[in-house]
């Protein structure tokens, strides 16, 4: 069955993103625009709100697609949704190098352990790269990001609401 992200993935990932039809400079240092988007993004460039929607849309079917090939299949919409947004927002190799992921793929332990070990590991994921200093620093937008991310990961999924 092919797995997409559900509305309350799109609304944490839309949240924290915020639409910019101007392209900028996030602070990682990477030409962004529209909703987070950083493919062929470059100083100056200016879409339309069309065009914002068309890239999210891409780039939330890439996160998917790529967390589809790497978790395990028993995530519930949530977990799997607040991994979207990681990968959204930190990309599908971050995900695939990361103790997260160790952990949920880690057939030692029950599902219900694993989920708990994984979902621990979401608020360490709040640095980010300065250009200038070339030095590690919390962002406080990433924070944020992850808590909710996290709150997401441990929400259950109502059976009627699927």
């Amino acid at each position: 069955m092919k797995r997409q992200a559900n509305a309350a993935t799109i609304a944490l990932i839309k949240e924290s993103e915020r639409c910019r039809l101007t392209s900028y400079l996030c602070p990682a240092g990477k030409w962004t625009v529209g909703w987070g988007s950083t493919r062929l993004v470059g100083p100056s460039m200016r879409i339309t709100q069309a065009q914002a929607e068309e890239r999210f849309a891409d780039d939330l079917a890439e996160a998917v697609r790529g967390l589809e090939l790497v978790v395990p299949k028993w995530l519930n919409d949530n977990q799997f949704g607040a991994l979207v947004d990681f990968v959204f927002n930190f990309g599908i190799s971050a995900l695939v190098g990361s103790r997260l992921l160790r952990l949920l793929r880690d057939d030692k332990l029950d599902q219900e352990r694993r989920a708990e070990l994984a979902a621990a590991q979401l608020p360490r994921w709040i640095h980010a790269l300065d250009p200038h200093t070339k030095k590690f620093v919390v962002l406080p937008g990433l924070v944020t990001r992850r808590a909710a991310a996290r709150k997401l990961f441990e929400t259950p999924v109502d059976v009627g609401t699927v």
